[in-house]
């Protein structure tokens, strides 16, 4: 019976050491920092219901394990399952402060992420990276990042 419990015990010892090890680490944002990994943890889209109904539909994505590796070179890396941004690949991106569209009196600049020909607009809200498609009813991401 001794060695059943330390044998059922060393199994959990094992068990629990294996989930912690693969854990990540996640943090806050930082206004006007991109450079990074980055997990993708939800994304909110309006639409239409089944009752014809406008409203907020949410994603969650915290099991896909979806990462957005931003590099200082305009490199953007995303590795993981499937999410509503981009496919596993490599991007080129751009990360600036600039207007949206055509400046019109005095519009004023907008921090803005182009990923490939779309762009984003980036805020950084509670300590989370936000970018936003949702000014051309599109979808906005939502990510944490990932400390080393």
């Amino acid at each position: 019976m001794k060695k059943f419990l330390i044998l059922i015990l060393s199994i959990g010892f094992v068990a629990c050491s294996s989930d912690t090890a693969t854990e990540q680490k996640l943090g806050d944002c930082v206004f006007g920092e991109i450079v990074g990994q980055w997990k993708l943890i939800k994304s909110e889209q309006m639409g239409i219901d089944e009752h014809g109904e406008f409203k907020l539909f949410t994603s969650y994505y915290n099991l896909e394990n979806v990462i957005y590796d931003f590099q200082d070179n305009g490199i953007l890396i995303i590795s993981g399952g499937q999410n509503p941004g981009y496919s596993a690949g490599e991007y080129a991106y751009i990360f600036e402060e600039d207007y949206i569209g055509y400046p019109i009196g005095n519009e004023p600049k907008v921090w803005q992420v182009e990923i490939g020909q779309s762009n984003y607009l980036y805020n950084c809200v509670n300590g989370t990276m936000i970018l936003g498609q949702s000014y051309v009813d599109g979808t906005d991401l939502f990510f944490k990042r990932i400390l080393e």
